[in-house]
């Protein structure tokens, strides 16, 4: 949470500068959404991982996740279809960028515990 407390900071640093703001990566937490929300079959979902919490950034910025497709396994068992599996990998965006699109490239885990995530967005102007 200490790590998350200090991005959140650079972030909102950031931004009041008046720069365009991205973040992603490997988050180790479930985008703050209801787990509902998830395409994911609910029996498959990693058990271990938390949510971010919904107020993590004030309400204008947004999460940049493809809820359809995982982007983590667990590694205790080769990949099957027994794997659990969860939405770890995920962009956020600055109110000043608009997300065009984010979809997570299904590889089926072949090269890692991870598949790609591709996010396309536009730097907005005033």
């Amino acid at each position: 949470m200490i790590e998350l407390n200090i991005l959140k900071k650079v972030l909102i640093e950031e931004y009041q500068k008046g720069n365009y703001v991205i973040a992603g990566g490997d988050w180790n937490k479930l985008p703050p959404i209801n787990i509902e929300e998830l395409g994911l079959d609910q029996d498959r979902i990693q058990e271990d991982v938390s949510y971010i919490d919904m107020g993590f950034l004030p309400f204008e910025w947004q999460w940049a996740f493809d809820s359809t497709t995982p982007t983590n396994r667990e590694l205790n068992m080769p990949c099957s279809e027994q794997s659990k599996l969860s939405i770890i990998d995920y962009f956020v965006c600055s109110p000043n960028v608009e997300i065009i699109s984010n979809k997570t490239i299904d590889l089926n885990f072949e090269n890692s515990d991870h598949n790609p995530v591709v996010l396309k967005f536009r730097l907005k102007t005033f």
